[in-house]
């Protein structure tokens, strides 16, 4: 804890060193109410995490004003990963947290009540950027094609273009006539008429 007092001097903004000294207590509190910490060890960690906080290059009122929950438009935030390495095959990396999830717009939208389109505008992302990862995005489509959607998809196109009928049960008909919507009916179990 010496370390910690002595640094008091080299620190020339007061605040700075409140602010590390809250987040040092913050994360050792958190850190030793999950684990079990040796007493001895204490305030070895506390000068561990101190010195390792004091280290960072990022300034200090960006990490406390993410703690704080400061509002989108903050300019100064800075995200938790770089935006290069927020996109991975299996997952999306959330730049507010720095959790790693594939559906990202149900994450951002149960956790921070955030829209697709205020994280992107938040964070200077372009309109394609993904709010799903690729990896889950292909093995949903491809289960999709698999259970048979894609017909579904076909016959939706046919009845589009076919002959308008002036009744539910002539339009009902017409489909059935159509060789796919048959087979897309018989595999869903719905009576062909």
């Amino acid at each position: 804890m010496s370390a910690v007092v002595e640094s008091r001097t080299s620190f020339q903004d007061e605040g700075k060193l409140d602010t590390l000294l809250a987040l040092t207590v913050q994360l050792v509190s958190s850190h030793a109410g999950r684990t079990s910490v040796d007493s001895d060890a204490l305030p070895a960690l506390i000068e561990k995490v101190f010195h390792s906080l004091s280290a960072l290059k990022m300034p200090i009122g960006t990490t406390v004003a993410r703690l704080a929950s400061v509002p989108a438009g903050n300019d100064d935030e800075i995200p938790a990963v770089p935006i290069a390495q927020s996109i991975t095959p299996d997952f999306l990396v959330c730049l507010e947290d720095g959790r790693k999830v594939k559906l990202l717009h149900r994450y951002l939208r149960t956790r921070f009540r955030m829209s697709p389109n205020e994280y992107r505008r938040k964070w200077k992302l372009p309109a394609d950027y993904p709010m799903v990862a690729p990896a889950y995005s292909e093995s949903r489509r491809e289960h999709a094609k698999k259970v048979g959607f894609q017909k579904i998809e076909q016959v939706a196109e046919v009845v589009a273009v076919a002959k308008p009928a002036k009744t539910r049960r002539a339009k009902a008909e017409a489909v059935a006539e159509i060789p796919a919507a048959k087979r897309v009916r018989r595999k869903l179990g719905i009576a062909t008429g």
